[in-house]
């Protein structure tokens, strides 16, 4: 089994970002509000011609 670090210790242990997982983590950030606008947006729309 394996065991974790402890937290004190994760930092200086850790192993850099790569460019795959900081554009990954980007995306994340910045797609998913964006995203989640466009459907509230969609969602009120949809809202306004049912009425």
């Amino acid at each position: 089994m394996i065991r974790r670090i402890p937290k004190k210790y994760r930092h200086k242990y850790a192993k850099p970002a790569s460019f795959d997982t900081e554009i990954v983590t980007f995306a994340l950030k910045v797609v998913g509000p964006v995203a989640l606008f466009f459907v509230a947006a969609i969602g009120l729309d949809v809202y306004s011609l049912i009425q």
